[in-house]
């Protein structure tokens, strides 16, 4: 099991079990509570955003969604849960506000172009 708030496990993480369904769902709620605990963790917390997102692509955003709104609090995630609505359903991004659009359209840009260059 993933040791969250441990760097190194998530950078290995990053390059041996980043394109697996199965690693991202035994570790995306061990990492979304790990990160309740310590919301100031930056790195964890960009850890959770990108892993989210990895999830979302290679399962469905519904499922990714599934995980994240399990989670007490969600408002440190309202972007990613923009961004994975978008990605299930273009229309919601014509529901946001600007400023929300600009965000969540950049973590969907993020989370292909990470796919694509993963592929490549």
């Amino acid at each position: 099991m993933l040791k969250p708030d441990y760097p190194f496990a998530r950078g290995q993480f990053r390059r041996l079990g980043w394109d697996f369904i199965d690693g991202w769902r035994e570790v995306l709620p061990a990492v979304l509570e790990a990160m309740a605990k310590n919301p100031q963790d930056t790195g964890l917390y960009d850890f959770a955003v990108e892993g989210l997102l990895q999830y979302a692509l290679l399962t469905t955003p519904a499922d990714a969604l599934a995980i994240l709104e399990q989670q007490t609090s969600l408002t440190p995630f309202e972007p990613v849960l923009d961004a994975l609505r978008v990605l299930q359903d273009r229309d919601h991004l014509h529901k946001l506000a600007p400023e929300r659009q600009t965000v969540a359209l950049r973590l969907v840009e993020r989370a292909r172009s990470k796919a694509a260059k993963r592929v490549s």
